[in-house]
Parts: structure tokens; sequence; C-alpha cells
């Protein structure tokens, strides 16, 4: 948290960071997939509803096995939205920016 609050130049809080933080190169659906893995519900709602709203339809099965998976409320619901508008009948998706 220090490092986020800091005034010192990036390289600078990297640095300092190095013990706790450990940059690895993810393609966009790579850190997608590794949203969804995170325990945290915040970040697998955001994965899940972004991945339906860009239309990422190689996440289906994966959406659909954490649905399996004891989820809450909350969770079941967005994977649900998610999983909709993959199969286009959620409205209007986004297109995928690269």
């Amino acid at each position: 948290m220090l490092a986020l609050e800091d005034d010192a130049p990036d390289e600078s809080r990297l640095k300092q960071a190095e013990n706790y933080y450990h940059p690895s190169a993810h393609s966009y659906e790579g850190l997608l997939a590794g949203l969804l893995e995170e325990p945290g519900e915040t970040l697998r709602c955001l994965a899940a509803y972004h991945v339906g709203e860009l239309g990422i339809t190689s996440f289906r099965g994966r959406l659909e096995a954490i649905r399996e998976q004891e989820t809450g409320l909350f969770v079941s619901r967005v994977l649900e939205r998610a999983l909709q508008l993959l199969a286009g009948t959620g409205g209007p998706r986004l297109a995928h920016a690269r």
C-alpha cells in the first residue's frame, strides 16, 4: 500500500516492492483467466462480466465450470449474465479492444 501512495518514481517503487511483486507477461485473455481464478468475488465478477460483454466464447466452458462450483448469489447472477451475453441473449456486447 505504501508503494501505491508514494510519490517516488515508478522504477523506485517497483524496486522497493520486488520482494512482493513479480511481474509476468500475460495476454489480455490470460489476464482475464487469471482473474477468474482469484478467490475474491469482486475480481471474479468483473472478469466474468467483461468476458461476456467482449463475447469471448472460448471462456464459456470455464464460466460454466465456475457456476457449478459453490458460489454466492451475486457471483451466480453475474455468471448467468455473462453466459447470456455469450449466448447472444443478453443484449449488445463491446468490441474487443487490442
